[in-house]
C-alpha cells in the first residue's frame, strides 16, 4: 500500500461572536495485494483518491453561552490486513480475509450540533454541554460467504453492505467546588441502525 496526502484548513473570525473554520484532506492510495490460498488467487491493484471536506460555525451568544454546529466527512480504504496480520484463528482454524470484486471505501458523513454553557463564577465554575450527533455511513464493510476449503482453512469475503447510520444525544456537566473537588456526569443516549 502506498499512501500520502495533503490537508488544509482555514480559520476565520469575522468579529468576536462568530468563529468560522473550513478544512479538507485529499489522499492518493494506492493498494496492491495478491493471496494464493491452494488454488484460489486473488490479485487486488486499486487506486483510490478521496477528499474529505469539513467545517465548523462557532457562534457566541454572550459570555456564557456557545453554540457550534458542525460538518465533516471520512473514509475507510479496503483492506486485507487487520492490525497488520491477513488471519484470524476461530476454533483453532485459520480464516482468512478475502475483497470481494469491486469493493468500495466506507464513507462517512457526520453533523453535530452543540450547546454550551460554561458559569462566569471564577470561585466555583460550572460547565454544561448538549449535542446532538449523526453519522451516516455508506458503502460500510461486512464480512460474508464463509467457505472451508478440504485442507480446513477458511476463507470469508469482505464486501460493501447497505448504508447505516448512527445518531443520539451527549450531556455532560462539570462543576468545581473550591480547588480541591470537580463533580464530572455525563449521560449519552444512541442507535445505531441498516438502513
Amino acid at each position: 500500500t502506498h499512501t500520502f496526502g495533503q490537508y488544509s484548513q482555514l480559520q476565520f473570525d469575522p468579529n468576536d461572536d462568530w468563529s468560522l473554520s473550513f478544512g479538507g484532506r485529499w489522499d492518493h492510495l494506492r493498494i496492491e495485494n495478491e493471496q494464493r490460498l491452494e488454488e484460489n488467487v486473488q490479485r487486488q491493484n486499486k487506486r483510490l483518491d478521496p477528499l474529505v471536506p469539513r467545517a465548523s460555525v462557532l457562534y457566541r451568544f454572550n459570555e456564557n453561552w456557545r453554540g457550534r454546529v458542525s460538518y465533516a466527512e471520512g473514509y475507510r480504504a479496503p483492506q486485507v490486513f487487520n492490525e497488520g496480520l491477513h488471519l484470524e484463528l476461530v476454533g483453532g482454524a485459520a480464516l482468512f480475509t478475502w475483497l470481494s470484486e469491486g469493493l468500495r471505501s466506507e464513507r462517512s458523513r457526520s453533523v453535530t450540533a452543540s450547546l454550551n454553557y460554561t458559569s462566569s463564577e471564577s470561585e466555583d465554575p460550572s460547565n454544561v454541554v448538549v449535542e446532538y450527533f449523526r453519522t451516516d455511513l455508506q458503502d460500510p464493510f461486512i464480512w460474508s460467504a464463509q467457505q472451508e476449503l478440504s485442507s480446513g482453512i477458511a476463507w470469508i469475503t469482505k464486501r460493501n453492505g447497505g448504508p447505516a447510520f448512527v445518531e443520539g444525544v451527549n450531556a455532560e456537566f462539570q462543576k468545581a467546588f473550591g480547588r480541591e473537588w470537580i463533580l464530572q456526569l455525563g449521560l449519552t443516549w444512541q442507535r445505531a441502525r441498516y438502513r
